[in-house]
């Protein structure tokens, strides 16, 4: 039971260090008079461009889904589908307008510190 915590505990850290968001929010963490804004700002403006991407393409896949024909007794319902991207572009859209928002708030913070 142990080695198995261990070794969910690894993966966690594993998945944690490639995930492109996570050092975003190790360097948000810092304290604000040593943060680099204008970096934050560039960083965020990425995950928002990857974020819109991603909503774009679950939107491409809805619409192809709505006029696939599925099999008879196929596991899955063109309905079910739709919806699961419908909840897709919901969520990436979201994450997009706020990492956006984000990047123009570290962009401002970056233009005060300049002055």
């Amino acid at each position: 039971m142990r080695s198995n915590r261990l070794l969910y505990a690894t993966i966690g850290v594993l998945i944690a260090t490639a995930n492109p968001i996570w050092p975003v929010a190790a360097r948000a963490a810092e304290d604000a008079s040593t943060m680099d804004n204008a970096a934050l700002a560039s960083s965020y403006d990425a995950e928002a461009q990857a974020a819109k991407a991603k909503a774009d393409e679950h939107r491409s896949m809805m619409n192809r889904y709505k006029n696939l024909p599925l099999p008879k007794g196929s596991a899955v319902t063109k309905q079910g589908m739709v919806e699961h991207c419908q909840k897709l572009v919901k969520a990436y859209t979201q994450a997009s307008t706020e990492a956006a928002s984000l990047a123009k708030a570290h962009r401002s913070m970056a233009g005060q510190a300049g002055h």
